[in-house]
């Protein structure tokens, strides 16, 4: 298992065993502190890759920085629907909270979860914009520097018979 994947997984259990303890006011802060960063290592990343356009560019931390806001939003969403149950309709756990995320993430809104009130609105359009500015950002910066990689490796080892 590559360090990436490692570094995945690692996120992913802390999303798991994180406390939620504190007031509401306090996680929304933490939760903006971290999207902040998120957008921040994205945005280095891609001034970092105009700069260079080089295909060794690293884009592990891009990668690790998506993976990041998405269970950002999640906990977020998590958090403020056991404060206010009912913020989010058919949300009970955290694998529910990751499920909507992904699927706001995505855009394809199962509806079998879904915003009901009005800061859990606030809360997935937040993520709307962030997808549509961050996300579509960093999407194409992705796919270029794996393609520029593959077309790079392949340039080394030569012509395959």
């Amino acid at each position: 298992m590559g360090l990436l994947a490692v570094e995945v997984v690692a996120l992913v259990a802390a999303y798991f065993l994180v406390p939620l303890e504190g007031s509401i006011g306090l996680r929304l802060a933490a939760y903006a502190a971290g999207l902040a960063l998120v957008i921040l290592v994205v945005l280095r990343q891609l001034r970092r890759h105009l700069r260079s356009r080089d295909a060794d560019i690293r884009i592990d931390s891009l990668a690790l920085a998506i993976v990041l806001a998405i269970l950002l939003f999640a906990l977020t969403y998590y958090a403020v629907d056991t404060v206010e149950p009912g913020e989010i309709s058919g949300l009970k756990t955290r694998v529910d909270a990751l499920y909507f995320s992904l699927t706001v993430a995505t855009t394809t809104g199962f509806g079998d979860v879904s915003a009901q009130g009005q800061l859990a609105r606030i809360l997935v359009s937040v993520q709307l914009v962030f997808n549509i500015v961050i996300l579509a950002t960093a999407a194409p910066l992705l796919t270029r520097t794996i393609r520029s990689r593959k077309i790079s490796q392949a340039q080394r080892l030569g012509p395959q018979p």
